[in-house]
């Protein structure tokens, strides 16, 4: 990369979690794209209790067959991209825009 290329941050209010998307160099939008389908994909879980320890999607299957658990009181949050928005990131970029459209459209 050329010197003096901006690196993508996402705004962000904590400072080490900015540090390491600098650290990442994360120049393009394809770059940045390519590490959260990577590295932010949801995990497999339990619709019901949110369980996400499961090997594969069989196992998770066998598990809400199985209606052995119970949904926590106040529900559950999965960190992560679900399908549909794996689908829209997957999606090329505008080409025609510039940097900075691309990454507000991100």
């Amino acid at each position: 990369m050329p010197a003096g290329k901006p690196t993508l941050v996402a705004p962000s209010s904590d400072a080490q979690l900015r540090a390491l998307r600098r650290r990442l160099k994360l120049k393009r939008i394809k770059d940045v794209k390519h590490h959260v389908l990577k590295r932010h994909r949801h995990p497999l879980y339990c619709l019901i209790c949110g369980r996400t320890d499961f090997a594969n999607a069989a196992a998770r299957d066998g598990h809400v067959r199985a209606r052995e658990c119970v949904a926590p009181p106040g529900g559950f949050i999965i960190q992560g991209l679900d399908l549909d928005q794996v689908t829209q990131l997957e999606r090329r970029a505008n080409r025609k825009l510039n940097i900075t459209e691309q990454w507000m459209g991100f």
